[in-house]
């Protein structure tokens, strides 16, 4: 292009008198100002166009350089140099800037000058206007701020501005960015002078150029990058210096190093072929004449000797004057694309004949005029003459098979709509009639701005393919169908289907051949018309009778185009022609031996002759009929081999498995699932390894050793019996048999087959067999079978133990060596007598043992007989009746008598009173019935233990049995009880001296366990007949006479009145009140003080329950206490006092009363009970009451029930910080090795022995022991029922701790306890 300076921009005019040019990116000078001729005197004309060093090298920094003036001095210059883009082509601008006048500028007026300026030294600091406009900072920023520098440089400020330059002439140049005042990103060139120790920055905005570089750059880059990926060099020929650049893509072509490099442009041509190279100069010249682009083919010889034919392009570029001065451009190999152009331009030739004979055509239509153009073949492939122009789409269209013409309409909207590519199938009509198949491509065709303006395509015969394509498919389905198994019916028909199809306007049919008729029978015509089929199949095969009967006769293919004119037809011409069949081709079918089983016929409406191809699938089709037919003959041959093979297989219940060890596959038979109760229509799993998890557990190990042991070579046959998992979840015995009878060629086994035989019976059977013979051996009885000759051939343990004879002793001999003696010969013929009729005998005898002993036996015989009748075997088996007996003998003693005593019991004691009675009327005599009972005997059975009661009642029954008469009887009802039956009284004193016999015997005392104890009886008298006239009466009369001397002190006796049935109506009316006291709130809770001796304070007191009855008053403890205990209300009743005395204490406790300790009295069976415990500790929770609150007294009977329990509960108690205290202490049998294991805290003195201090001395020693022995175990004591002063002063003396009785304060309603609590403490009244 023509460079002026109206190219460049126009601050370059502020350079003017400075030397300005301008270089192409290659170094081409194009532009000179005045100033820079003027100062080097070069002549325009010599400097344009003129190669300098490559600018790129200095482009971004100041560099230094020489000048020669015109005057033939040197001088130094400071390049500034910076890119432009003019017009899209890159140049470098450069200025001279004489050193001289850069360091004048350190000490003249910046102002003038054209850059940015800033002068200083130590003392002043200078700058111009375009230093202010290029950093945006005013005047000051620079004069006033010291570190501006820093601020403006940052990290490069030392690189711009060194503090001690080491020459006066110093310089250095920067390029960075920089922040102006305003915030904006800057890329400025900054270099310094220092004159005269003066420094001097200059400074240019040069961000364009430096975005301009950095787009040259990359622009190089993605060039060089492009042509890297080709095969293009680029050169470069400057016409006046006659220097060509060679590109490093260029020499790479050539097969030089990659770079850059130079030569003349006799070098440069040298590279092309030497016969060519007259011809590119000429050609050069041409178009340097013409001013035009060249482009030339032309072979490039490369370094190995190689000639490559390359695409010589170029352009020349010429200056102002029209002179040439550059001509570049690019070389690129172009070798293969000859090569594929020539052979591109060989196939051409042959496209043409290609399309012919591939049956391919071309076609485009043009949517603007509804226009189609098509090639030669596509006429040839629709049957339209070539001649003919080509149809319109409409019309081609209808050219194609009517059925398949929506799909070629949707094809070309799918095409239009889409704007993609597409492609179908269609069919036209042949000459002939036959159908072509047509394969459709079709492309879309767009203008520039994306306009559809037509479809294209191409479009080919595909018939031969589509006739192999659905053959083979046809094929594939009646051979799945044989493979199948299916009914030879359905398989010929379907084949009869697949031939219509690929033949269009076929009816097919398959006859068999009847050998012994000699006539066709149907067995597949799915088309063929049914009146036909019915009058053809009656008419004997003749070559004369229609195509297949002489196909049949003749043994070859019978092609008939006209049935109306060939002579095969002629006896059955007019049947075809009256159902519109007009051609028939027909051939035999043949077994695989050769002979003819029957015939294959295609029947067609219009006349037709058979190609090749038709004649082919004819025999084809006819070969597959062969074969389906002669499978159905193996596979009915086979099916009843196998049926016979299933009802052998039946007939032994053994199934079939098929293992194939190469797939993991399994098969069973429909006899193995029903060996493992399969329901109908479910399989069993046909992966092999699912066969191993049915198999039992304990099994697995033992069959998988067997099977692989079979593997491994170890034995001809497998066979394993186990255990497998039937669908029901049980398991069931089975036998697997099995033999390989395949392996790969490494002899590894593929394939296993064997049967599968249920055992289950057999192991059942032998199970029993075993479970017999454990039973023989181990039955209880014994057990003895002989032969028909009645000699012993077998006998069991038991037949030893119960006879003392083993085995071998009597093996063989008649088992009559047993017999005792006692019994006749008639007891025997009666036995055998009855074996021979009954075949069983069943009796007791009696045998004799080896020791001689004669014992009792219960003998069954029963006779085995065989099928036949006779008699195999006498089986005998008998049990000893010796221990029988004498259990008899002890149930009977039991039904009658106490075990413990031996004396009678209650039922033996009945009857012999009842008979009594009689007797006493008989004779007008009197008899009386004594109930005694044992005082306090549950103490000693609670505290000593009950073997310690069993002894003392042992020695009390044996006592009152020798106290009696013989005619007298004693029994034991139970318990602690005993009944006396007294005969022949006259009157009812007559019992006095037996009554006193007995309490003198019962009182004495008795020694056991190192023990001496002493009990004394309570005995009630009822007199027959003034007491009862029955047992029953008499009984219960005596037993409340008992309850009357119980009443009365115990250990007397008392006769029955009638007043004592009233008492005991009493009790029952008391005890069903007591069961309504509760609910009636007629209960109530009295507390009685507790003083400590000396000081008179109350240190607790007990509580006491009282019962107030609505219409009997005040009922005493006495009365009612008893009744709860024996009816069990003393546990309810116990629970209540408990929650009462809580209540009570929370309601003192509001009213900020000191309580004292609550002690409170815990009944036997209270403190049984298992929950006894935690039962007060969540009382005592429930009310927030502290356990220290409550004092629990138990008594002597209590502890020594259980004593371990007892002392484990104590323990609870007391960690839970209950107080515990022993009540009544002294009236029972404690043990004072027990009782230091108690964790008690007090021990109460009982009132008994208080009741007879201080004159009875025995009781004053009791009650000092006490205290004494308390105090000697850290143990408080208190004494009860202290009513007067002289029990008080004794007790005092005695030093008792505490006193509780009337003489204080007798118990007290809860309302007045609380007003006592609330007073001071009171002293012991004494008078």
């Amino acid at each position: 292009m023509n460079f002026s300076k109206q190219l460049l921009p126009d601050w370059i005019g502020l350079f003017d008198h400075f030397p300005v040019w301008v270089e192409t990116i290659i170094g081409q000078i194009v532009y000179v100002n005045d100033s820079y001729r003027d100062r080097y005197g070069d002549e325009t004309p010599a400097v344009i166009g003129s190669r300098r060093a490559n600018p790129l090298q200095f482009f971004g920094a100041r560099h230094d350089d020489h000048r020669r003036l015109r005057s033939g001095d040197n001088i130094r210059v400071t390049v500034v140099s910076f890119a432009q883009e003019i017009h899209g082509n890159h140049f470098f601008c450069h200025i001279d800037l004489p050193v001289q006048d850069a360091d004048a500028a350190g000490s003249g007026d910046l102002e003038q000058f054209p850059l940015a300026a800033l002068s200083f030294d130590s003392r002043h600091l200078r700058l111009n206007q375009r230093w202010l406009d290029l950093f945006g900072y005013p005047a000051g920023f620079f004069q006033n701020h010291p570190q501006w520098i820093s601020s403006l440089f940052g990290q490069a400020a030392d690189e711009i501005v060194q503090q001690s330059p080491q020459r006066n002439d110093d310089s250095a140049s920067w390029v960075g960015t920089i922040t102006t005042a305003a915030g904006e990103y800057r890329t400025l060139e900054v270099w310094r002078k220092v004159v005269n120790g003066r420094t001097t920055l200059f400074a240019t905005n040069i961000t364009a150029q430096a975005e301009l570089l950095e787009r040259l750059i990359d622009e190089n880059e993605r060039t060089r990058l492009a042509l890297a990926g080709t095969q293009i060099g680029i050169w470069d020929w400057l016409t006046g210096q006659d220097i060509v650049w060679l590109s490093p893509e260029l020499n790479g072509l050539l097969g030089y190093p990659a770079i850059w490099s130079q030569s003349d442009f006799n070098g440069f041509l040298n590279l092309f072929a030497i016969e060519e190279q007259q011809q590119i100069v000429d050609y050069l010249e041409t178009h340097l004449r013409l001013q035009t682009p060249f482009d030339l083919s032309c072979r490039l010889r490369l370094r190995s000797g190689e000639a490559r034919w390359v695409q010589l392009r170029g352009q020349c570029q010429r200056d102002a004057a029209g002179n040439a001065v550059r001509m570049a451009g690019s070389i690129a190999d172009i070798s293969e694309h000859r090569q594929a152009m020539a052979a591109l331009a060989t196939s051409e030739s042959q496209l043409n004949t290609a399309q012919q004979v591939a049956h391919l055509g071309n076609w485009e239509w043009r949517m603007a005029d509804d226009s189609m153009g098509w090639s030669a073949a596509m006429f040839a492939l629709h049957n339209v003459p070539t001649g003919n122009a080509a149809p319109a789409m409409e019309s081609f269209i209808r050219l194609i098979y009517p059925a398949d013409q929506p799909h070629v309409r949707t094809l070309l909207q799918q095409v239009v709509s889409g704007r993609e590519a597409g492609s179908t199938e269609y069919r036209v009509s042949s000459r002939d009639g036959r159908l072509q198949d047509i394969w459709l491509t079709c492309y879309p065709h767009f203008s520039g701005h994306g306009e559809l303006l037509s479809l294209y395509g191409t479009a080919q015969d595909i018939s031969e393919r589509k006739r192999i394509e659905r053959q083979i498919a046809g094929e594939k389905r009646i051979l799945e169908m044989i493979a199948g198994s299916r009914d030879i019916a359905d398989s010929l028909g379907e084949l009869c289907l697949v031939v219509e199809e690929q033949l269009i306007g076929a009816h097919a049919c398959i006859q068999l051949l009847d050998e012994q008729d000699q006539q066709l029978i149907y067995v597949a015509a799915p088309n063929l018309p049914a009146e036909f089929q019915r009058a053809s199949e009656i008419l004997q095969t003749s070559p004369y009778s229609g195509s297949c009967a002489a196909a049949v006769t003749l043994r070859r293919t019978v092609i008939t185009e006209d049935i109306a004119s060939d002579s095969v037809w002629s006896r059955v011409r007019y049947l075809a022609l009256n159902h519109g069949l007009r051609a028939c081709w027909a051939t035999p079918i043949l077994s695989k031996s050769g002979r003819i089983v029957g015939a294959l016929g295609l029947y067609f409406e219009a006349r037709l002759n058979a190609n090749e191809f038709e004649r082919s699938l004819l025999e084809r089709m006819a070969q597959l009929a062969g074969i389906a037919i002669e499978n159905n003959t193996v596979e009915l041959a086979l099916k009843q081999s196998e049926e016979r093979w299933h009802f052998a297989l039946e007939g032994s219940q053994d199934g079939v498995w098929d293992w194939r060890l190469d797939s993991n596959e399994a098969y069973y038979s429909r006899r193995c699932e029903a060996i493992l109760a399969m329901p109908d229509g479910e399989r069993l799993e046909s992966e092999l390894g699912q066969w191993q998890a049915r198999i039992h557990p304990d099994d697995r190990h033992r069959v998988a050793g067997a099977y692989n042991n079979y593997l491994a070579g170890q034995g001809e046959h497998y066979a394993c019996e186990y255990r497998v998992r039937c669908h029901d979840g049980n398991y069931r015995w089975v036998l697997v048999r099995g033999k390989i009878i395949g392996r790969d060629d490494d002899g590894k086994p593929l394939r296993i087959i064997g049967t599968l035989t249920d055992i289950s019976a057999a192991k059942q059977a032998e199970e029993e067999l075993r479970l017999n013979a454990q039973v023989f051996e181990s039955a209880g009885e014994g057990i003895l079978i002989t032969d028909r000759y009645n000699r012993i051939i077998s006998v069991n343990q038991a037949f030893s133990k119960i006879t003392g004879y083993l085995p071998d002793e009597v093996l063989g001999s008649n088992p009559s060596l047993l017999a005792s003696g006692q019994h006749d010969k008639e007891f025997y013929r009666e036995l055998w007598a009855t074996l021979a009729e009954h075949d069983y005998w069943q009796g007791e005898i009696w045998n004799r043992r080896k020791n001689g002993e004669h014992y009792p036996e219960w003998l069954t015989i029963t006779v085995l007989r065989r099928p036949s009748g006779e008699i195999a075997n006498y089986i005998a088996t008998f049990s000893d009746l010796s221990e029988r007996k004498q259990q008899a003998e002890h149930i009977q003693f039991l039904a009658n008598f106490d075990s413990l005593t031996h004396l009678p019991n209650r039922l033996l004691f009945k009857d012999r009173v009842e008979l009594a009675i009689a007797s006493a009327q008989r004779l007008g005599t009197q008899l009386a019935v004594l109930v005694i009972d044992l005082d306090r005997f549950k103490n000693i059975n609670d505290s000593l233990g009950h073997h310690v009661g069993d002894r003392l009642l042992q020695e009390t029954a044996s006592r009152i049995t020798a106290t009696l008469s013989e005619v007298d009887t004693s029994a034991r009802l139970g318990g602690d009880e005993f009944v006396i039956l007294l005969n022949d009284l006259r009157q009812p004193q007559d019992a006095v001296p037996a009554a006193r016999r007995l309490l003198e015997a019962i009182s004495r005392p008795i020694a056991v366990e190192q023990n001496e104890l002493r009990l004394t009886p309570s005995i009630g008298i009822a007199v027959f007949p003034d007491d009862g006239t029955d047992f029953d009466t008499l009984v219960k009369n005596a037993d409340a006479a008992m309850y009357h001397a119980k009443d009365n002190g115990r250990n007397n006796y008392q006769f029955f009145t009638a007043g004592l049935n009233a008492r005991v109506l009493e009790q029952l009316i008391l005890e069903n009140a007591l069961r309504r006291a509760l609910e009636r709130q007629e209960m109530a809770v009295y507390f009685q003080p507790q003083y400590r001796v000396g000081s008179g304070e109350i240190v607790g007191a007990e509580a006491l329950l009282r019962w107030r009855h609505p219409e009997l008053g005040m009922v005493s403890p006495a009365r009612f206490i008893p009744v709860a205990e024996d009816s069990g209300l003393i546990s309810q009743i116990s629970e209540w006092v408990l929650q009462s005395v809580c209540n009570h204490i929370c309601t003192w406790r509001e009213h900020g009363l000191a309580i004292p300790p609550i002690a409170i009295n815990i009944s036997s069976s209270q403190f049984r009970q298992l929950d006894f415990v935690s039962g007060v500790i969540e009382t005592l929770g429930r009310s927030g009451i502290a356990p220290d609150l409550i004092e629990l007294e138990l008594t002597e009977s209590i502890l020594m029930q259980d004593f371990d329990i007892a002392v484990a509960n104590m323990r609870l108690l007391r960690a839970s910080g209950f107080h515990l205290a022993i009540d009544d202490f002294g009236t029972g049998y404690s043990s004072l090795s027990y009782l230091k294991r108690f964790p008690i805290h007090k021990l109460k003195i009982d009132q008994s022995f208080v009741r007879e201090l201080p004159g009875d001395s025995d009781s004053a020693a009791i009650t000092g022991a006490i205290i004494n022995l308390a105090h000697n175990l850290q143990l408080k004591v208190i004494a009860e029922g202290v009513e007067t002063s002289e029990q008080l002063d004794f007790l005092v003396a005695r030093g008792c701790d505490e006193i509780q009785g009337f003489l204080f304060s007798k118990p007290l309603p809860a309302e007045d306890f609380s007003r006592l609590l609330g007073n001071k403490p009171i002293q012991g009244n004494r008078q």
